[in-house]
């Protein structure tokens, strides 16, 4: 999915963690009075995350392309962030392999900026 120009209005935030054991997701919704005043006005390109990781993965996206502005999870911007083949960007960095099953679990959508 690529989108240019759009605006969305986030659901909160979405906290990705490590805790001893295993990877957990904590949530923070916004007050109901910020939502309405904090649209987020789209300036790069919006793809889901299975596509962002396959064009990380074959070298057409790396790291001195651009910027990832903000990861989506169902709605919420996390601090998820990607680690895999030279690319490293984000803030709870994690594998390949790990971004794509997050991928299942929840509708990642990546905004991504060229330079």
């Amino acid at each position: 999915m690529k989108i240019e120009k759009a605006k969305i209005t986030p659901k909160g935030y979405m906290y990705f963690v490590q805790t001893q054991y295993e990877t957990g997701v904590i949530q923070q919704d916004y007050e109901p009075w910020e939502v309405e005043m904090h649209e987020h006005e789209v300036l790069g390109n919006l793809m889901s995350g299975e596509e962002f990781y396959h064009s990380v993965d074959s070298g057409c996206i790396i790291g001195y392309d651009g910027i990832m502005v903000h990861v989506w999870a169902d709605g919420y911007i996390t601090n998820l962030g990607l680690c895999h083949e030279g690319f490293c960007q984000g803030g709870f960095l994690v594998d390949g392999d790990m971004w794509l099953d997050i991928c299942r679990r929840y509708g990642i959508v990546v905004e991504w900026c060229n330079r």
